[in-house]
């Protein structure tokens, strides 16, 4: 089920203007990881590499920033995808009350993850200063920190769904 949640974030991430970012290698990578979590992080950054392949394999910043960013906001999609997942599973397991508590704590995470992934990639691209690369580094760094948290919301959904 999980696998199919993200091709649909990642073929609407790969339908957006700008390099396209085939969904096939995350999956791929997904499935053979088969639920185990370090197999799973590797994942992060296969469907931009091979973007940048499909460029040439071109190291210019732009390029790398508009690969990176693509793949980031298909982990990006997968995040509010299962937000919600998580938030349905919450109504359906718990009495009303405590739901919606535990729904405002999620919420209250995720905006608190936000801030943190903004700041943490704001002083990641600032190294850089006004080289190019910093546009590079600052879409990696939200690659990489949008596909883990997706990866942790993915194991919160899996141990609702499997109490």
């Amino acid at each position: 089920m999980s696998a199919a949640i993200l091709a649909a974030v990642l073929a609407v991430a790969a339908a957006e203007p700008g390099p396209a970012t085939d969904p096939a290698p995350v999956l791929a990578c997904l499935d053979a990881a088969e639920r185990d979590p370090a197999a799973e992080r590797a994942c992060a950054g296969v469907a931009s590499q091979a973007c940048i392949e499909n460029l040439g394999g071109s190291a210019e910043a732009a390029g790398l920033a508009a690969c990176t960013a693509a793949e980031a906001a298909a982990w990006e999609a997968a995040i509010a995808a299962l937000t919600g997942q998580i938030g349905a599973l919450l109504r359906l397991q718990a009495e009303a009350e405590a739901a919606e508590a535990q729904e405002a704590l999620l919420g209250a995470a995720q905006a608190a993850w936000r801030q943190y992934r903004e700041a943490d990639c704001a002083q990641e691209a600032a190294h850089w200063g006004e080289d190019p690369m910093a546009q590079a580094a600052l879409s990696e760094c939200w690659l990489n920190r949008s596909a883990a948290r997706a990866l942790e919301l993915l194991a919160k959904r899996r141990m609702l769904e499997n109490p």
